[in-house]
């Protein structure tokens, strides 16, 4: 896979991540997750960054999450029970458990609950946001467009939006925009994800499904690239 390429694999990546957590999932936001992960495992040898020993057999994790996150050795024959029907109904209240909580713990997929000790919305992670998406020339993603600035999708749209940015300057050949645009995105992963693992700490000690289980695997990776 050539720089360009690999590129465009990151913004996929943060654009599937995106809808993962922007609403409720449909059916078709679990399958190309189900899809993607798929073929990223089959990449590893069958490996999943989620513990199928404390999963049901209906594809539901049972309540201890305490075991190993990563490396676990769960194949992705484990996956096509966690995505199916009825299961798309237990992985919608999930979202709405690990997104939408109304307890003053519940994880929220915000960075201004992370900042500032106070866990208040539209907080310190929302300053200078707005003014460098219009810089850049970025739209939120559907779905985030009526979210604060600081919300989990619009970030990792941002994200997928300076890959984006990357690989057209790769493929354009101007290595200096290419840099720019490399440098930006690792400068806004330090600077704006870097909460997201607290955020998958909290919410692995609730999620109840495999389906989030492996999102918030593959969000932890994407924020500590």
């Amino acid at each position: 896979m050539d720089a360009a390429a690999r590129s465009r694999y990151e913004a996929a990546r943060c654009l599937l991540m995106a809808e993962a957590f922007a609403d409720a999932p449909t059916a078709e936001v679990v399958e190309r997750c189900r899809a993607a992960w798929a073929e990223a495992d089959e990449r590893q040898g069958g490996k999943v960054g989620i513990n199928c020993a404390n999963s049901g057999t209906d594809g539901n994790a049972k309540a201890d999450h305490s075991g190993d996150f990563a490396g676990s050795g769960c194949t992705t024959g484990h996956l096509e029970n966690a995505f199916s029907e009825p299961a798309l109904r237990d992985i919608r209240v999930d979202y709405t458990a690990l997104c939408c909580g109304t307890n003053a713990d519940s994880p929220l997929p915000y960075e201004s609950i992370y900042r500032g000790g106070e866990r208040l919305l539209k907080g310190p992670g929302c300053v200078g946001l707005a003014e460098l998406y219009e810089r850049e020339g970025f739209l939120p993603p559907k779905g985030a467009s009526n979210e604060p600035e600081d919300f989990l999708p619009t970030l990792l749209g941002f994200l997928a939006f300076l890959h984006e940015e990357e690989a057209d300057a790769r493929e354009a050949g101007d290595d200096g925009a290419a840099a720019r645009a490399t440098n930006l995105a690792d400068a806004f992963r330090l600077e704006h994800l870097h909460w997201a693992p607290r955020y998958v700490d909290e919410a692995l000690r609730i999620a109840g499904t495999l389906f989030y289980r492996r999102a918030l695997a593959e969000l932890r990776l994407l924020a500590e690239a």
